[in-house]
Formats: structure tokens, C-alpha cells, sequence
């Protein structure tokens, strides 16, 4: 029976050293790309140092699905980087699952940018990213 280890990705290296050889296919979320919006949204410090490490470490110990949550007015800071680093760090075959269902809750109306959902063209254009990108395996 595989073990499947579905997680936002923010864990200790320690911690990506015990499930090596445990965990046959990692879920990772990959929200941000870069520590400020990170930090301001979500209390994520080193979010890109240690979601790419872990993300690298997953893809070369496991099967590796990435699941992004497509943030409203965050795709030129996030999702450009998210899809390039995929692209060019872990291969354009890379499983993708790419999510246009933002909703906001819980504490989302203290950050005025993602207090909606995602609109149509920001879709369109979240799809047309990971296409230019050569992205060959996404899921939506």
C-alpha cells in the first residue's frame, strides 16, 4: 500500500529526512511565491527557501503532485515564479494541479487583495502561464 503524505510543504529538513523512504507520493501545496507575501499572509517565514527544498527533495524520494491554489492579484508576485521555478527546477512534466477555487474566509478580509475570488481572466491567464511555460502535465 503506498503512503500518500498530502501537506503545505512548510516542514523541517529533519522532518523531510523521516519521511524519506516512508512517503511514496508527496501532495505539496505551493501558495506563494516569494517570503513577502508569504510572511503577511499566511505567517510563513522562509516559505520559498523551504517549500523549493522540500518540493526538490519530494520530486527526487517520491512521485510528486503540486497543488496550487491560484491566489486573486497574486499571479505576477506568486504564480509566475511557482510555475517558472516548476518548469525549470523539476521538469515540465511535473504533476500540476492548478485550483481556480479561492474562497475567502476566516481572517481573508484583513488582506484587502484576496478578499474575493478569483476572477474569470485571471484564470484564463493563470492557464495561459503554465502553458507558455511548457507545463505538460497540469490538472484543473
Amino acid at each position: 500500500m503506498p503512503v500518500f503524505f498530502n501537506t503545505n510543504g512548510h516542514y523541517s529538513l529533519e522532518s523531510s529526512e523521516l519521511l524519506r523512504g516512508v512517503v511514496d507520493i508527496y501532495k505539496i501545496d505551493f501558495k506563494y511565491g516569494n517570503d513577502r507575501c508569504a510572511e503577511r499572509i499566511s505567517d510563513a517565514p522562509r516559505y520559498w527557501e523551504v517549500l523549493t527544498r522540500n518540493l526538490k527533495l519530494a520530486k527526487k524520494h517520491g512521485e510528486l503532485l503540486i497543488r496550487i491554489l491560484v491566489l486573486p492579484n497574486h499571479l505576477e508576485c506568486c504564480l509566475s515564479r511557482i510555475l517558472g521555478f516548476i518548469a525549470k527546477e523539476l521538469g515540465r512534466d511535473t504533476r500540476v494541479n492548478l485550483m481556480d477555487q479561492y474562497t475567502p474566509h476566516w481572517r481573508a478580509r484583513e488582506v484587502p487583495e484576496i478578499t474575493r475570488r478569483l476572477s474569470h481572466s485571471e484564470w484564463k491567464l493563470a492557464l495561459q502561464m503554465a502553458d507558455s511555460l511548457g507545463l505538460t502535465n497540469v490538472i484543473t
